[in-house]
């Protein structure tokens, strides 16, 4: 179904020439060639020499070589982050100690909090457990270096790429002679025997890179995404793995300074949205209008199956296109290039945009969780993982933008339906329904030269009635959402974890805004030039209480101060921020009750049953951007 529509833009497409200067024609900056003819001069005496001998006349320039408009160009430009970050978290599983397989517990507990296995003396590993006491504090630091290059082959064509190095790498983590396989890591190698000078950890001598499947589940060196651009007469061509983002970031994000240009927010982010696409962007009649191919998912292809050709390199494909995820997407509206938008901002202009996106996604068949196809499958029996799946889903997005005088109006609102015709490997499922619905709004007025902000923004989330299959389960970050028997409506609807409303709750504990409505007003104030401080207020309350361990009406109130520092020439960051969550009853796991016919009690630890208590973050962050 892709490829008549990849071959109609690949022949509707004009093709295009690099401009080239013609030898002999004038070069900018350059004297003109000599020209015949002009004035003639009278005839009369011979002119007296000078004095002095004429000095050699210089030399006229020799014509331009066709590829110098090339060597004017920056043929490779870098830019990207170093980052550093130390955190201490203070009992974000709200004092709760439910299980030591982490049914119920908001936020996992430290592994010491965890029952030992035997007591007393017949335990060598642990101290007595009548006497062992459970610390609820997490402290931790990491790093993460970010490249992203782009190649200029000319001023239409370019090729960026975005490579991370020791990705959100826990410092500390891979020292000598750690090894995994040990620590029940599915398809980790069998772990190698540690040096033999390094008998215990303590003893180690230095840090060894990360080494996916024998030291850490992934590589010190990540190439998460390359692509092309390449501008035509008609619009802008893009294709390869790219970022994808759209409007506020409230559903898709980027996670990248691109696009997050809120503060050194973007410099925070952990995950990042990419997509394997091919589009075209053009404008027409003041409107921006985009066309979008997706492989969202292509399920096995011949070179993680047997098909009998033993090919471990050349180019491999797609075993079947049934179990395709396809998605296609279309973008209409007004929306400014970023630099004439802040060009009309800074004259004091009122300015808008309005623009609206569009998705369909559909599957026909599928593999349930993603199973991965039989050892020593062949291309004849590697479908028995198949099944019906039927899947549907439709993406409505509207995003808009206005400012005026001092202030700044932006929104964004997103729905989501479909239908999956068959989850029978779901116990008690036939179908699911798809009805998801989310938003935000946010006002800004800046005042005194900009250097004050007060901001207030709202938002909302769709939650779910159903809970998941354990006490407690639900709509944890750690603990995914099952639909109960007769219940076939999904309608929880997530927020992109990369767009931060704040520090604990939402960002931490839930994993995302979720089954929410928040209300967040907040204070900026910009001392000087470099020093900055923030204050964030974030009521928020469930949209369904039923489906929240306490079957309460408030998540609670959490208050975040940030105060930072930015030298934006040298690119140079560093930030200290605080947060305190005030946990209400939402976040309660009470000793009485049910839930959709479910206890919401029952704990394996008599800690597991009461009030939340307040959880507390402090981070700090160096960063230096190029």
């Amino acid at each position: 179904m892709r490829l008549p529509l990849l071959l109609c833009l690949a022949l509707c497409l004009p093709s295009l020439a690099a401009a080239q200067v013609m030898p002999g024609q004038p070069r900018p900056g350059g004297l003109p060639p000599t020209q015949p003819g002009g004035d003639e001069k009278e005839e009369g005496p011979a002119e007296q020499a000078p004095e002095e001998p004429e000095k050699e006349q210089q030399l006229q320039p020799l014509p331009g070589f066709s590829t110098q408009r090339e060597k004017q160009l920056q043929f490779l430009e870098l830019s990207g982050y170093l980052r550093w970050r130390g955190e201490l978290w203070h009992n974000f599983n709200l004092g709760f100690h439910d299980s030591g397989t982490q049914q119920g517990v908001p936020f996992p507990e430290p592994i010491d909090c965890y029952p030992p296995v035997g007591t007393g003396t017949s335990n060598p590993r642990m101290e007595d457990p009548v006497r062992r006491t459970c610390d609820d504090n997490l402290s931790t630091a990491n790093m993460r270096l970010r490249m992203e290059p782009t190649v200029n082959i000319s001023e239409q064509v370019r090729v960026k790429a975005q490579i991370d190095f020791l990705d959100n790498l826990v410092l500390g983590s891979t020292p000598e002679g750690t090894v995994l396989g040990t620590q029940g890591v599915p398809g980790a190698a069998a772990p190698a025997p540690p040096p033999a000078n390094v008998p215990i950890p303590g003893f180690n001598r230095t840090q060894v890179p990360p080494q996916a499947g024998r030291n850490s589940l992934t590589d010190s060196v990540q190439v998460k995404r390359a692509w092309a651009e390449v501008r035509t007469p008609f619009g802008e061509l893009r294709f390869g793995r790219m970022p994808s983002h759209w409007g506020t970031g409230m559903f898709i994000n980027s996670g990248d300074c691109t696009y997050n240009r809120e503060g050194t927010d973007c410099l925070d982010q952990d995950y990042g949205s990419n997509a394997d696409r091919v589009m075209f962007a053009t404008r027409a009649f003041n409107l921006l209008i985009v066309g979008i191919l997706d492989w969202a998912a292509s399920g096995p292809t011949s070179d993680r199956l047997a098909f009998g050709l033993n090919q471990y390199q050349g180019e491999p494909f797609d075993a079947t296109n049934r179990d395709d995820v396809d998605q296609y997407g279309l973008v209409v509206g007004r929306i400014d290039r970023p630099e004439d938008w802040r060009e009309k901002v800074a004259r004091g202009e009122t300015v808008w945009n309005l623009a609206t996106y569009l998705v369909r996604r559909n599957q026909d068949l599928d593999q349930p969780f993603n199973a991965p196809a039989p050892l020593g499958s062949t291309g004849s029996n590697a479908g028995t993982n198949l099944v019906k799946r039927g899947a549907s889903a439709n993406v409505a997005d509207v995003w808009a933008r206005l400012a005026w005088r001092h202030f700044l109006f932006e929104g964004e609102g997103a729905i989501i339906w479909g239908h999956i015709d068959s989850v029978r490997e779901v116990a008690g499922l036939t179908y699911l329904d798809i009805l998801q619905g989310g938003a935000m709004g946010r006002m800004t007025y800046s005042t005194f030269h900009d250097a004050i902000k007060l901001k207030l923004e709202v938002g909302f989330a769709s939650g779910d009635q159903a809970e998941g299959t354990q006490p407690g389960q639900t709509n944890y970050q750690y603990s995914p959402v099952i639909q109960p028997p007769g219940d076939h409506t999904v309608t929880n609807f997530h927020f992109d974890p990369d767009y931060h409303v704040d520090l604990i709750l939402f960002r931490r504990i839930l994993g995302t805004v979720t089954n929410a409505i928040y209300a967040k007003p907040t204070f900026a104030w910009d001392i000087t030039e470099s020093f900055g401080t923030q204050l964030d207020v974030i009521t928020s309350l469930p949209h369904i209480p039923v489906s929240t361990p306490g079957n309460g009406s408030m998540y609670g109130i959490e208050m975040d101060l940030s105060i930072g520092y930015r030298n934006v020439e040298e690119g140079f960051f560093a930030g200290f921020q605080y947060g305190v969550l005030f946990p209400m009853s939402a976040l309660d796991h009470p000793g009485t009750g049910t839930a959709n016919g479910m206890l919401d009690s029952a704990p394996l630890f008599s800690s597991g049953v009461g009030s939340a208590s307040s959880a507390q973050t402090l981070r700090t962050y160096l960063a230096v951007k190029f």
